[in-house]
């Protein structure tokens, strides 16, 4: 935690801010019953194509995804502190 405080401009985000499908800084974060984090776009498609989870392969649905607020605000405070706006959607 201190070290996020004490990021400065131009850092790299941290890999939990990072979907693993998109492996871009997430600006919708969902996360699932096992406690993985994607971009909600990202594995509601993943979702549609697969039925399954990319990392523990387990049989999934868009239904048991639920939004992580907690992190949604770390990264929006990330992109404050380092100057590093969220994409245009």
């Amino acid at each position: 935690f201190f070290r996020l405080l004490t990021m400065g401009v131009g850092d790299s985000p941290p890999d939990r801010f990072m979907c693993p499908i998109t492996q871009e800084v997430m600006v919708d974060p969902v996360m699932d019953r096992e406690g993985h984090n994607f971009e909600r776009d990202a594995i509601e498609v993943w979702l549609r194509n697969h039925g399954e989870c990319p990392l523990g392969r387990e049989r999934m649905d868009v239904a048991s995804l639920f939004a992580n607020r907690a992190l949604k605000e770390e990264i929006e405070e990330w992109r404050v502190r380092t100057g590093n706006p969220a994409p245009a959607r």
